[in-house]
């Protein structure tokens, strides 16, 4: 496998991140409720954004050649220690172990107190 660079999501990425998700979302077996609900890319950024604020929200990137391949990401309650996935999205032909290291990274990105 060619090599895949992970890195978490960074607030200024999340515009390019929202056109991403809503383009490989379109596809019924694509479609993730929680990674979006049909508003525009816009809409889904600002949604992500709130979240971020909030901090509430985390998301764990996958990229090749620079482009961007694979995302997961989590909303997630510190009190309630429960997060809620977002994907993973991985529009690579050899998606599994891009899709498996994107769980493995976002767990290690999450607050500890995350359990479920």
């Amino acid at each position: 496998m060619e090599e895949i660079i992970y890195r978490a999501a960074e607030r200024d990425g999340y515009g390019e991140l929202a056109e991403w998700l809503v383009r490989v979302s379109q596809p019924p077996e694509q479609h993730c409720l929680l990674t979006w609900s049909g508003q525009s890319a816009a809409g889904l950024q600002q949604q992500l954004l709130g979240y971020l604020d909030d901090s509430e929200l985390c998301y764990v990137l996958a990229f090749h050649d620079g482009r961007l391949v694979g995302a997961i990401g989590a909303e997630y309650d510190e009190e309630l220690g429960r997060g809620w996935l977002h994907g993973p999205h991985v529009t690579a032909k050899d998606w599994e172990p891009i899709a498996e290291e994107l769980v493995t990274r976002l767990l290690a990105e999450l607050p500890s107190s995350i359990e479920q």
